[in-house]
């Protein structure tokens, strides 16, 4: 009896003992698993960040390539229509010269013209003082009178035999004058009759008709008017 219980007793002694070593054992072995566990979350931790951190360098670099690629897209495009405005530029540019030129060319043939109408005013102006100077070199003439000095005559008519004038300072009949025609020179002629202040006068002698029609073509401006031979 005291046998079986020390038997027994043993036993129950060597299994608590087996219990808390194997309770021990127990602890030590989950603790060593939650130590690898713990490692191996780390570690996959670490890769995980590892991988992420490579998929985002990788990220930036294709997202700064990109940016990249679209900067040099914008730019072609950019020298694209920079180039197609300059060649529109010069195209204008060169229009604008053409018209300037043929612009110049007008205003030249225009000043051209101006020049030309001001000589030909010019030439008419100074025809004009020519005949007035002619006309008045053979129409207004003074005659020396022999008591009353010199008279100034407006001579209105002429030929070769004598002239008339009007607007007669006192004029009588028989007075003598002594004019000066252009190319005849001085010749003597008296008063033939008087009427409403008109004068008519008849040369000394008569004037050569060759003379007379060399004076009067003499006094002639436009050539074209004069007699032809």
């Amino acid at each position: 009896m005291t046998t079986v219980v020390a038997l027994i007793l043993a036993v129950l002694g060597s299994a608590v003992v087996a219990g808390a070593v194997f309770f021990v054992l127990g602890r030590r072995i989950e603790r060593r698993v939650a130590e690898v566990a713990g490692r191996s979350v780390k570690q996959e931790s670490e890769r995980v960040l590892a991988e992420a951190k490579r998929g985002a360098e990788a990220s930036r670099t294709e997202a700064v390539l990109a940016a990249k690629e679209e900067i040099i897209r914008s730019r072609e495009s950019w020298e694209k229509e920079a180039q197609k405005r300059r060649e529109e530029l010069e195209r204008h540019e060169r229009r604008v010269e053409e018209r300037e030129g043929v612009l110049d060319r007008k205003l030249n043939a225009l000043d051209d013209r101006d020049r030309e109408i001001k000589r030909r005013e010019q030439g008419l102006t100074d025809r004009e003082k020519t005949l007035k100077s002619r006309d008045d070199e053979l129409t207004r003439v003074i005659g020396e009178h022999r008591t009353r000095g010199d008279l100034p005559l407006h001579v209105i008519n002429i030929s070769a035999h004598g002239f008339m004038v009007d607007e007669a300072p006192e004029m009588q009949r028989g007075d003598r004058v002594i004019v000066r025609l252009p190319l005849i020179g001085r010749i003597e002629a008296y008063c033939i009759w008087v009427a409403n202040e008109r004068a008519g006068f008849q040369f000394e002698r008569i004037i050569r008709l060759d003379d007379f029609v060399t004076m009067i073509e003499g006094l002639q401006p436009n050539p074209r008017l004069r007699r032809r031979g």
